[in-house]
């Protein structure tokens, strides 16, 4: 687990601090004290014995299982369009109008107060700090491995006839380890399990995605420009990272 949290921070260690907030309730105590392995480590202790739990694998055995369970891997309802160009931190807005996805941002947002389903900002201003999420399968096809991306709902409005407009911020992508669907209704709607990947796997998603809209841009348009400068020109576009010219690249545009 040490090496782990060190190895993969934003991982392990953004999924350690997501059970410590969820189960500590030592609000006195510095944030910096409380995120530390050693502290998640006496509040699995605690739980093991408040539900008098079986451990088989030994305090760091179990917290291991439990975050892997419930921190890594994720389980909601999929909201599915094929669309590359979604990355992280860039929110953009849709419009639900098929019954399976009015069902999906109802029971979404049936935990929250009505005003934040009658468009208040979802923020932690307005007393949300876990805003709702659910699954944008935006890769096709919808499947074991495919990747997709967890999404928060910033803002949404719900009309009287049920559709929705809604806010979303991407914030993780994932990768699908099962997709079923809803037997219990008629509507078609998918639910999906995923785990959370590593971010050095999430760049090098949003990074492909980029080249492939440059090249494809720079087949289109048929100009004897290095790709490296449609690369940069989507990046900008994105407001993402300038990528520095590969020397590859060029070799093989100059030819």
């Amino acid at each position: 687990m040490e090496r782990l949290m060190k190895n993969e921070v934003k991982l392990w260690g953004g999924a350690i601090k997501e059970f410590i907030d969820s189960n500590s309730d030592e609000d006195n105590v510095e944030p910096a004290a409380n995120y530390s392995l050693q502290f998640a480590c006496q509040l699995m202790q605690n739980m093991i014995r408040s539900n008098t739990m079986e451990t088989r694998y030994g305090i760091h055995g179990e917290l291991f299982k439990y975050v892997l369970s419930n921190h890594i891997r994720f389980s909601a309802p999929v909201f599915y369009m094929p669309d590359d160009t979604i990355t992280r931190n860039r929110p953009f807005g849709l419009h639900f109008f098929e019954p399976r996805y009015r069902r999906l941002i109802t029971e979404v947002m049936a935990p929250y107060p009505e005003e934040f389903r009658n468009g208040r900002v979802i923020s932690s201003e307005n007393g949300i700090t876990n805003p709702p999420t659910f699954i944008y399968g935006n890769r096709s096809p919808l499947k074991s491995g495919q990747a997709a991306m967890i999404v928060q709902v910033a803002q949404c409005l719900i009309n009287a006839n049920g559709s929705a407009d809604v806010f979303l911020r991407p914030i993780e992508h994932g990768r699908i380890e099962q997709v079923w669907e809803q037997i219990d209704h008629s509507d078609h709607l998918y639910i999906a399990r995923l785990i959370k990947m590593r971010q050095e796997e999430q760049d090098e998603i949003e990074l492909n995605d980029v080249r492939r809209m440059a090249r494809a841009q720079h087949r289109e348009h048929g100009e004897d420009v290095p790709v490296h400068i449609y690369v940069n020109e989507v990046l900008r576009a994105l407001g993402l990272e300038r990528l520095e010219a590969d020397d590859s690249e060029n070799d093989s545009d100059s030819d």
